[in-house]
């Protein structure tokens, strides 16, 4: 039985269900660390019966962040309104 490789798993992402090896046919669930949200790519995956994955690692990318960006506008606005 082959057994899939444990890939680099970059600081976007975690690994829901951490074994320490997977052979074929085993799933690998993955979700997107907090403050990221899924820009692409599989979350779910699979080991293969030729010893590699069935889908490369998913895209997470950093969350808008709304609130901060409105309070630096009215830091801006107001900062404009005191100089006039």
């Amino acid at each position: 039985m082959p057994f899939c490789p444990n890939e680099e798993i970059n600081s976007t992402v975690y690994i829901v269900n951490r074994m320490d090896g997977y052979w074929t046919a085993d799933n690998m669930s993955l979700a997107c660390n907090n403050g990221y949200r899924h820009g692409g790519g599989a979350l779910n995956r699979t080991c293969e019966a030729n010893g590699t994955w069935s889908s490369p690692l998913p895209i997470c990318t950093r969350r808008f962040n709304f609130s901060f960006r409105v309070t630096l506008l009215f830091a801006i606005l107001m900062r404009q309104s005191l100089t006039n």
